[in-house]
């Protein structure tokens, strides 16, 4: 009786998920009547102390399940955030080089440093650079 009690307790542990301890939970009492059920004819009985320390086992499973649930969870967010920033980024700098060229468009003929005085995010040249640019158009070079 006591092999059948585990058996049917074991099979029902291991189909645990984070969303269903209670079905499984009622699962194992009513393993636990109808083998107690079984054996009162003999005088034999599972002890309520066994059952409830079947059932903390359940619990135990049961949320060791739901935590890794939870980071599966987690995790899956997380992707879905890191995607979305990828293609918000992607959008960015599509729209930037879109807006770079119609201000080259619009600016024509107009210098690099014209075009980099335009476009917001792009870095400002150098020190180095600008004094050589003014060196090129002053002749010096």
């Amino acid at each position: 009786m006591l092999r059948a009690f585990n058996g049917d307790c074991d099979a029902a542990i291991g189909r645990v998920r984070y969303d269903n301890v209670a079905r499984v939970e009622k699962r194992i009492g009513n393993a636990f009547e109808a083998i107690n059920k079984l054996g009162a004819t003999k005088r034999i009985a599972i002890t309520e102390e066994y059952l409830q320390k079947r059932v903390m086992e359940l619990h135990l499973v049961h949320e060791h399940r739901e935590k890794l649930y939870q980071e599966k969870e987690e995790q899956r967010e997380h992707r879905e955030r890191m995607r979305e920033e990828q293609k918000a980024e992607k959008e960015i700098e599509k729209a930037r080089r879109e807006g770079m060229s119609r201000a080259l468009l619009k600016f024509n003929g107009g210098s690099v440093h014209d075009y980099a005085t335009i476009a917001d995010d792009s870095p400002r040249p150098s020190r180095a650079s600008r004094a050589r640019r003014a060196a090129t158009s002053a002749g010096i070079f």
